[in-house]
């Protein structure tokens, strides 16, 4: 019915619209010594680790639509689906669901365009910890670029997206509604004063209330700065978070730099998770390669060290990853 609606109102205003279709599949192959069994020996196997479907468009020069589908694991879901608005380059607005302006390894850089097979894993537990579904959150948001597109902006409110939090109030009955509890506010500010270079941070906070009725407060910051330019890639991001007073924090520093189609990178991972006191670090080297602009191959190798305890809990990574985008 909406996009009927909306059919017949590009219609009777003869407004120009136009659909993009993009997506990418990925195919992984791991070996890890990551189990608790040392008799049980190394884990491996192959699995379609993301696969995405993703139609955008506009109406017009002033509203934009986009859908993102999900099939990772061969698990459908819907991560994204929004409508936005451009009043001017200073003020957009946006609603739906779509990635919160919060740490940019995960809410802004999609799982296609990253340095390494996966995220890095305080970017993981920022996102598991906010209640975030894949990073994204269903709300409303205002953003905009100013001085010659050097400053960005963006504010958000959303939803908590968990089992209790997932949609507004609604009524049940004549005498009883389900209600919504929980809302989170994003901020993020980040400036590019060189071709290049991107410096900023963010801030959220929310509470909600879970399914035993406890009030949880959640907060979470972060900062960072990115160089990439003429095949240098420098990135450092720390990020930090407390659920009802109980804290966690992180940081990955990487540098790569790209030889024509390949690029040798390495990683460190610092991380503190939010159960127990043991801390781990994260030693990563990989190489990308991307013979062509629909193909790329990675390969990963990942060496934990833990501060109290030892299990054997290294990895290997190989990604293939095949994407298409039917503007090219």
């Amino acid at each position: 019915m909406v996009f009927l609606i909306i059919i017949l109102f590009v219609i009777s205003f003869n407004i120009k619209a136009e659909m993009n279709f993009n997506g990418y599949i990925q195919n992984w192959f791991s070996v890890t010594t990551n189990n608790n069994d040392p008799d049980q020996g190394d884990i491996w196997g192959f699995s379609n680790r993301r696969i995405r479907f993703i139609p955008t468009g506009n109406l017009g020069e002033k509203f934009e639509w986009g859908i993102y589908f999900s099939f990772d694991k061969f698990s459908p879901e819907i991560l994204e689906a929004y409508l936005k608005y451009s009043i001017t380059k200073f003020i957009n607005l946006r609603v739906g669901k779509w990635s919160a302006p919060g740490a940019v390894s995960g809410s802004i850089t999609h799982s296609d365009t990253l340095d390494f097979i996966e995220r890095a894993p305080i970017t993981r537990l920022w996102g598991a910890r906010n209640a975030l579904s894949g990073y994204r959150a269903v709300g409303v948001e205002m953003s905009g670029k100013f001085m010659n597109d050097r400053i960005f902006y963006a504010l958000m409110i959303s939803n908590a997206v968990t089992d209790k939090n997932n949609w507004m109030s609604t009524l049940n009955s004549l005498t009883s509604s389900n209600e919504h509890n929980g809302l989170a506010f994003w901020g993020r500010l980040e400036a590019s004063p060189l071709n290049g270079l991107r410096i900023g941070g963010f801030y959220g906070s929310g509470t909600e209330e879970d399914s035993a009725g406890n009030n949880i407060k959640r907060g979470s910051s972060g900062a960072h700065v990115f160089f990439v330019k003429e095949g240098f890639n420098f990135k450092v991001e720390y990020i930090s978070g407390d659920i009802t007073g109980i804290k966690y924090s992180g940081m990955y520093v990487l540098f790569g730099y790209k030889f024509n189609n390949i690029e040798p990178i390495i990683r460190y991972d610092n991380y503190k998770p939010i159960e127990g006191k043991e801390k781990f670090t994260d030693y990563t080297v990989g190489i990308n390669f991307t013979p062509d602009d629909n193909v790329k191959l990675q390969a990963n190798y990942i060496y934990r060290e833990e501060s109290i305890s030892s299990i054997p809990n290294n990895i290997f990574y190989l990604n293939f990853q095949f994407s298409f985008n039917s503007k090219k």
